[in-house]
């Protein structure tokens, strides 16, 4: 997610978002489910300010992921507050895929997403879909984020696989070879050990660049379907972005992992310097 769709996601809530954290981790704190503020702070995000629904996922998260010392899961659980507020969407069954494309995006670039639903930015603008999605400046975002989390939670496996794979056919023919490889990945049924590469030097990429949580996801995925030269760098990777963002449980595991590949697993010329 870019800086720009965070703001234009969150325009009409965080302005009390200090608030908002504040309150919650205090009626956390008081019902024995002590969670941490920064952690907190990224739920009131990822859930449109919902609080029932921030503090309901806070509950299906574990202890260390309360504390922040492991990741939030990918994909937050479906809590009865978000299929509430959901359920009675109205996502036509033409729209059903753009909608579900959106949401599994990790670019909020309009282009991909209008050659992988085939559609055009004209049919962003119609009733319906307009109510789910907004774009401007080539940039689009889902009018709640709540949404995304429902969406990819009830689609059908099929459903998703052959978003993933209209998306990464997308972003191939823009050149966006890390963003079609993590489709790729994300949409295979098996082991797709091809990818590998490039999701390792994206990751690479972006814990260089302090993007701990985008590392953190392209070196876990990659780590899924590497052979094991790569799962070994794939796993470093995804450790030491781990402990970038302070999860050090995760950055411990994973870092173990790495030292255990097997020495046989001789890199090859191609692979990235860490």
């Amino acid at each position: 997610t870019t800086t720009w769709q965070e703001g234009l996601r969150q325009q009409p809530q965080v302005a009390d978002e200090h608030t908002t954290v504040s309150d919650i981790t205090a009626d956390l704190n008081s019902s024995g489910l002590p969670t941490a503020p920064h952690v907190i702070a990224r739920l009131v995000r990822e859930l449109d300010g919902d609080r029932a629904a921030v503090k309901e996922v806070s509950a299906a998260l574990t202890a260390a992921q309360r504390s922040g010392q492991r990741m939030l899961p990918s994909l937050l659980p479906l809590v009865p507050s978000v299929e509430a507020v959901c359920a009675g969407l109205d996502v036509r069954d033409e729209d059903r895929l753009t909608v579900l494309a959106a949401a599994l995006s990790i670019d909020d670039d309009l282009e991909p997403l209008l050659i992988a639903s085939s559609r055009s930015a004209e049919d962003l603008l119609r009733p319906g879909i307009a109510d789910h999605l907004r774009a401007s400046n080539g940039r689009f975002a889902l009018t709640r984020r709540r949404t995304a989390i429902w969406l990819q939670h009830v689609a059908t496996p099929q459903e998703t696989a052959s978003a993933h794979r209209k998306l990464e056919r997308a972003h191939r023919l823009r050149g966006d070879e890390a963003i079609a490889a993590w489709h790729a990945a994300r949409g295979a049924v098996e082991r797709h050990p091809e990818v590998a590469s490039s999701l390792t030097t994206a990751a690479c990429e972006l814990r260089d660049r302090g993007d701990a949580d985008r590392a953190f996801a392209f070196a876990s995925e990659a780590a899924e379907h590497a052979e094991q030269a790569w799962r070994e760098r794939a796993l470093l990777i995804a450790g030491t972005a781990a402990a970038s963002a302070g999860c050090f449980d995760d950055a411990n595991d994973l870092l173990t992992d790495s030292r255990a590949v097997p020495a046989e697993a001789t890199p090859s010329s191609d692979t990235p310097e860490l």
